[in-house]
């Protein structure tokens, strides 16, 4: 069999994230898997006849992770307000949401892959609350997806029904065997899942070493909600026709509640995480679990800003995401670095990096195929040019400049 023609990347930086920075580096790749990494002095020797793409004054990085979104919501909804708060977000969505058939939800989320791929991500986290639009995701064959299956219901007979559909999605998904479309479960909230299904649903995860993931502390009136059963959260359940009365008070903050029934593990993924006290992040890091930031989705709905330098300095497993275009001005990760740099100047611009790649392959289970350039993962790769940063940090470069406009995707695409 013929071998492959391999091809050489050069560049004044690679950054394989797992690794120290390589300053006049060289990607090989062939057949779309990296071949080897390294300075460009050694590997040009080791590998004679590839071809040599000579990038000059740029910077090479694996394709972005985006571990957190609602693709089926790219541009299907209208009139969304900005700064008001979550609930009153949540009053104008739903109801347009409710209207959604399949074809709906399959023209947004192949929308949001293609607007995520030219925005340089090659993997996502997507939340599918329409579990019958499964099939869109193998339409395309450039972004690889960790699908979670929605559940949720505040009583006890359509949470039970919601889980065992979110299940058989998943199944379908799973029939596929496909290691670019790989499933998980998504409970929606601690204030929208009925209380008892947690544990079960968790036992379930790590029976089949599934991640999951679930929207935690994001409105301020989500702890008072589950520790007294009132505030804003009840009225608007009441106004969704959703609330009978039967919800039990949890007389606990969402982490704690999951952390004393052994819910959190290394396959939980926290989106948000805004109102996080010291002890619940602390109880987060015991549990090696995962905390998913999206601080633009944030800014837009009006909330404050997730205690990022808290988390990072507590030692908490941290990615990014961007939650929908419903709640964001678009879906690329580049902005979220940016904001990141802003809310977190303690933070190094290099873990910033780590968070928007490694980070989120591994929080998602893809660690090793995406988010590191090394032997054998997925060749994903972007080149950035940098012709000012001079004798500058590439890092920093990369999550303080405006980058939309001015990567490429290198070879051809998967």
């Amino acid at each position: 069999m013929e071998r492959p023609q391999q091809t050489a990347y050069q560049a004044k930086w690679v950054l394989p994230i797992h690794a120290p920075a390589i300053a006049d580096g060289t990607v090989v790749v062939s057949g779309g898997q990296i071949e080897a990494v390294g300075p460009t002095s050694e590997l040009l020797d080791k590998f004679p006849f590839a071809e040599l793409v000579e990038l000059g004054e740029s910077i090479v990085l694996p394709g972005l992770v985006n571990a957190h979104t609602h693709l089926a919501l790219t541009d299907a909804v209208e009139d969304l307000p900005v700064g008001k708060g979550l609930l009153e977000w949540l009053k104008v969505l739903v109801p347009q949401a409710r209207e959604f058939d399949q074809d709906t939800a399959r023209a947004g989320i192949l929308r949001g892959l293609q607007q995520s791929r030219d925005l340089g991500t090659s993997l996502v986290g997507d939340i599918l609350s329409h579990g019958e639009a499964v099939e869109s995701y193998f339409e395309q064959e450039e972004v690889w997806c960790r699908v979670f299956m929605e559940f949720l219901g505040v009583r006890e007979g359509s949470a039970h029904q919601s889980l065992e559909r979110a299940k058989e999605h998943l199944s379908r998904l799973e029939a596929r065997h496909s290691p670019r479309v790989t499933g998980g479960l998504s409970p929606h909230a601690p204030y929208s899942v009925w209380p008892d299904l947690w544990e079960p649903m968790a036992v379930w995860a790590r029976e089949r070493n599934l991640p999951w993931t679930t929207h935690l502390a994001e409105p301020p009136s989500e702890s008072e909600f589950l520790l007294e059963g009132t505030g804003p959260i009840l009225d608007y359940l009441n106004w969704l026709g959703a609330w009978d009365g039967t919800f039990p008070r949890l007389r606990d903050r969402g982490v704690d509640y999951l952390h004393d029934r052994d819910v959190l593990d290394d396959l939980t993924l926290l989106v948000h995480g805004v109102h996080l006290t010291p002890e619940e992040i602390e109880k987060v890091v015991i549990n090696d679990s995962w905390v998913c930031l999206c601080p633009r989705s944030n800014q837009f709905l009006g909330l404050p800003p997730a205690p990022v330098e808290d988390l990072y300095h507590a030692g908490a497993n941290l990615c990014l995401g961007t939650d929908s275009k419903a709640s964001n001005w678009d879906l690329g990760i580049w902005g979220e670095l940016r904001s990141l740099r802003g809310i977190a100047p303690t933070v190094p611009p290099s873990a910033l990096l780590r968070m928007a790649t490694a980070n989120g392959a591994m929080a998602l289970g893809f660690l090793g195929k995406l988010g590191t350039i090394h032997s054998g993962a997925e060749a994903q790769l972007l080149s950035v040019p940098c012709s000012e940063l001079g004798d500058g940090d590439p890092h920093h470069f990369l999550v303080s400049e405006s980058i939309e406009d001015r990567f490429q995707w290198l070879g051809k695409r998967p």
